[in-house]
């Protein structure tokens, strides 16, 4: 951690939400949350993959599945 209000603590995360959005939203039209949440999973697997850390790849699909069945049950 960082010294208060500096900006290199939010950098990384900065950068990977800029890649997430340049490779989902920016270039695409959903037609539902699902869809959207679907896209972002195999985003997230081809980032995963290409940085080489399989073992969070199960625990992300864990999560996004959990968002999804909680988005199902407020529908």
């Amino acid at each position: 951690m960082g010294a208060k209000k500096t900006c290199a603590d939010n950098q990384v995360i900065e950068s990977f939400h800029s890649l997430l959005k340049k490779g989902t939203i920016h270039n695409n039209i959903y037609k539902s949350f699902e869809e959207y949440i679907l896209d972002i999973v195999k985003w997230n697997e081809w980032y995963i993959k290409d940085k080489g850390n399989l073992l969070k790849l199960e625990a992300i699909k864990q999560i996004y599945s959990t968002i999804i069945l909680l988005s199902k049950k407020k529908s």
